[in-house]
């Protein structure tokens, strides 16, 4: 198999569209159905931009194991700040 070929972040989140998928779904049964597949995305971005020689399968492992204690929080405090500035233009 070729190595794959990853020019931007976009092509990125096709390649791991079905994982982030999957932990979406995942997250919905427990309740979190708030929680979007761009926030997932987001949240381990920030991560692995800290990281190098990272591979496919490094990634998809840290979206079925994400801390999802920490996922909330970061997904909670975006909607906080996005309340927050709905409320400063009001």
């Amino acid at each position: 198999m070729d190595d794959l070929k990853i020019k931007n972040m976009n092509d990125l989140y096709k390649l791991l569209y079905p994982a982030l998928e999957t932990k979406m779904k995942m997250l919905k049964n427990k309740g979190y159905s708030y929680i979007k597949l761009e926030d997932i995305f987001n949240y381990l971005k920030n991560q692995w931009q800290q990281q190098s020689n990272l591979t496919l399968y490094d990634l998809v492992n840290d979206i079925f194991n994400v801390n999802e204690y920490a996922l909330i929080n970061y997904v909670n405090s975006l909607l906080v700040r996005k309340d927050m500035l709905k409320e400063e233009y009001l």
